[in-house]
């Protein structure tokens, strides 16, 4: 019923890089990018948590990018070795 109107609030946001409207365990995927945690646990809070029709969020914290637009950012390395795969 909010479904367009939840992604379209969402996605007026700068700090939202990417949204799709998605099949399975969630309707509206985004990716956002913050300065900080607290910024992060500020947009969930206010703004994620005042839009209309979001019933619930779930977070991940990238830790490292491996591979953005099709190209390969960062080797995957063996722990402790410093060289590739």
């Amino acid at each position: 019923m909010y479904l367009k109107s939840a992604a379209q609030a969402l996605i007026e946001d700068d700090c939202i890089r990417y949204a799709a409207i998605s099949a399975g365990s969630f309707d509206i995927v985004a990716l956002g990018e913050f300065s900080s945690k607290n910024a992060m646990l500020t947009f969930v809070a206010s703004t994620v948590g005042g839009i209309q029709g979001i019933k619930g969020t779930q977070s991940f914290v990238l830790l490292s990018v491996l591979k953005s637009l099709g190209k390969v950012i960062e080797p995957l390395r063996e722990e402790g070795l410093g060289r590739p795969l």
